[in-house]
């Protein structure tokens, strides 16, 4: 019985260490004109975020140098979608406004994704669909 106990415990630490380590305030960066040009402080945003109440205005810019939409799809025609447009607009707006406060931010569009990356290889030689 002890032991069950202990294992229990060892089991459960890291994942109590990673869920907390995740949601504790963390010490702010601020992202300042005078930063050396190489250092990239960047944040992914998820589409999915703003359905439970974190939209892209509650970010603050001034502590990012870009932030990552996710995601974006490859569709059977080898082209590049927004994966949820019922929000993507509204977010991608909002994160556009963000550059209000820091002209500098730079927005990305992430694709692919856990689901959406089974196209990749049907693609190629990527650099020919942007010639």
């Amino acid at each position: 019985m002890y032991f069950i106990h202990i294992k229990k415990f060892i089991f459960s630490t890291p994942i109590f260490v990673l869920v907390f380590g995740f949601i504790w305030p963390q010490p702010s960066v601020k992202a300042q004109s005078n930063m050396v040009e190489d250092k990239k402080i960047v944040a992914y945003y998820a589409s999915w975020a703003a359905y439970s109440g974190f939209t892209p205005d509650q970010i603050d810019p001034t502590k990012l140098t870009h932030i990552n939409y996710a995601f974006a799809n490859v569709g059977d025609d080898l082209k590049i979608s927004l994966g949820d447009p019922h929000i993507d607009y509204f977010n991608i707006m909002r994160l556009n406004d963000l550059r209000s406060i820091n002209p500098n931010i730079k927005i990305l569009i992430s694709v692919g994704g856990w689901t959406w990356s089974d196209k990749f290889s049907e693609w190629g030689d990527i650099r020919q669909i942007f010639k």
